[in-house]
């Protein structure tokens, strides 16, 4: 998904007593924000409160460094420990900038059963005891296997017939990536992108050694640092709409999952069947409404599918709807309904549906 860092990951929040009753409400939340905000969003975007205490993760994408560091969110995966995960992460990565390779190479290499997002945030946390050394090789050195072998030579510790053949000036001969391979054997390590894990001993306690509540504490001053710059309120579509106006629910075609489409919103003339000029309307708006903020790119995306065209491929199959402003829908509207009454900005929550004809551009 376009935009997001690699600590953050975006998950698909649906109102699970809602779902089950048939009504599909929900929201894309990106992690991590702060806890606070976190319930906030939670009650007024996916509905929860009163009788409808329970969600489920419905989709998720996330940064590049994160998912392919971390075990994909399952259905009913805690919020709160996946927001501490995704903070553990943000909190570690000027300090250690090889932080998602260590944690991934630990997963991939060392892990017998799928960890949990506090696990994963235990090793982050913890990052600095776990083995793993950074090459030291020329940029000519383009396999894992090859800088292994470069490195041996660069930190002295090649063979005797190696250093041997590079003091003749005869180095160039040696086939460093079978060497690197050859050492790798000798060796009880295995090999990443950008550095090498040592198959050694390791603290018994490296990935449990903090409770939920002290990552919390360990994490806490990120979530004060939000505050003190002005991290962005939660957006609230219903407070754009104008007397006259309602807020219509829609569905884009490939976005389905197996539990559904999502649903996404935008506001209409009471009466209107003009949906392009809707969308359109509607983008204009939280534009600049989150002009302040600088996060129109997620809401767009997160309250109606929007995206900037750079962003849909061509290999993704799809035949993108265009708004205005180089953003785009990234497939045909299939259903729209307007809500049964007028939206009141004091009532977010009202989610009630009308039957919704599937229309098109």
């Amino acid at each position: 998904m376009a935009g997001l860092k690699d600590y953050q990951i975006s998950v698909y929040v649906a109102n699970l007593g809602k779902y089950v009753e048939g009504v599909l409400q929900g929201a894309w939340i990106t992690l991590p924000m702060p806890a606070e905000r976190l319930q906030d969003t939670l009650k007024t975007e996916v509905g929860l409160g009163g009788r409808y205490e329970e969600y489920a993760i419905h989709d998720y994408d996330g940064g590049e460094g994160l998912l392919a560091t971390v075990a994909n969110p399952v259905e009913y995966e805690s919020l709160t420990d996946l927001n501490l995960m995704c903070r553990a992460f943000e909190s570690r990565e000027d300090d250690d900038p090889d932080v998602y390779e260590k944690v991934r190479m630990v997963r991939d290499d060392l892990d017998a059963v799928p960890r949990t997002p506090l696990q994963y945030a235990n090793l982050a946390l913890n990052s600095d005891e776990i083995p793993y050394h950074s090459y030291d090789a020329p940029s000519s050195a383009e396999s894992k296997e090859a800088k292994y072998a470069w490195t041996a030579v660069n930190h002295g510790w090649a063979s005797d017939a190696v250093w041997s053949m590079f003091d003749t000036g005869l180095g160039y001969l040696i086939d460093m990536e079978m060497y690197g391979r050859d050492l790798k054997l000798d060796g009880d390590v295995s090999l990443g992108d950008n550095g090498y894990l040592e198959d050694a001993d390791w603290p018994s306690d490296i990935d449990g050694r903090y409770s939920r509540e002290e990552i919390a504490e360990e994490v806490e001053w990120l979530d004060d640092f939000d505050a003190k710059t002005g991290s962005p309120a939660a957006f609230d579509l219903a407070s754009l709409v104008q007397p006259g106006e309602r807020i219509a629910d829609y569905t884009i075609s490939g976005t389905g999952t197996n539990w559904g489409a999502p649903s996404y919103q935008c506001i209409v003339e009471e009466g209107s069947t003009d949906i392009h000029a809707a969308l359109e309307d509607t983008m204009h708006r939280i534009i600049d409404a989150r002009a302040a903020t600088g996060d129109a790119v997620d809401v767009l995306r997160e309250t109606m599918g929007a995206m900037p065209a750079a962003s849909v491929g061509e290999d993704d199959g799809v035949s993108p709807i265009d708004l205005d402003l180089g953003y785009v829908l990234p497939g045909a509207v299939t259903s729209f309904a307007e809500r049964a009454q007028a939206c009141d900005p004091s009532d977010p929550l009202n989610m009630t549906d009308t039957a919704g004809s599937g229309l098109s551009k």
